[in-house]
């Protein structure tokens, strides 16, 4: 019997060993991301009766030294998203559209309160999701009808993260849904 019992007493000891022990979580420090989905809808219609849509893109993101997002009341403009609306040409080849203002990219600030995640904070680890809202504007979007978006974050600290691309989809259409 007092086999048994030395037996049973290394098989607790073992499993409160492991049940004790933290696994250590750690993120890269240049950030990652991960495109979840792509919900796009006409939110209304302008003055000359133009259909006005938005796009909603959510992606995952992860960064291990914590420098994501714009701090509140500084002049820092580094962590930013920045995107790109690529079009499909007949050859399959992407180019990038250029829309009516000249431009064929764009940026939008991350908010820090937006991506901090206060449970991780004390570690410098930040992980979530953001939901980036992008309207597309009427005027020059004629031939975009197969389109896919293709995007990127950085931090403060100037790191680019890796660049996510969204299925194809045209922004024809009144609704697209994408995931």
């Amino acid at each position: 019997m007092s086999d048994l019992k030395a037996y049973f007493l290394v098989i607790a000891v073992f499993s409160i060993g492991l049940w004790g022990c933290e696994k250590n979580t750690s993120y890269p420090e240049i950030p990652e991301i991960h495109f979840q989905k792509l919900v796009m809808k006409v939110y209304k219609a302008d003055d000359l009766g133009n259909l006005l849509k938005e796009a909603r893109v959510t992606f995952s993101f992860a960064d291990g030294d914590g420098d994501l997002g714009v701090i509140p009341d500084t002049n820092d403009k580094t962590s930013l998203i920045h995107y790109s609306w690529m079009k499909k040409q007949a050859d399959g080849q992407y180019v990038p559209h250029i829309f009516s203002s000249g431009s064929a990219s764009d940026t939008i600030s991350i908010p820090y309160d937006e991506v901090m995640n206060k449970d991780e904070a004390y570690n410098k680890l930040l992980k979530g999701v953001i939901d980036m809202k992008i309207t597309i504007p009427y005027v020059g979007v004629a031939d975009m009808d197969t389109v896919r978006l293709e995007f990127f974050i950085t931090d403060r600290a100037n790191h680019s993260s890796n660049v996510e691309i969204s299925p194809d989809f045209s922004v024809l259409a009144d609704s697209v849904r994408l995931e």
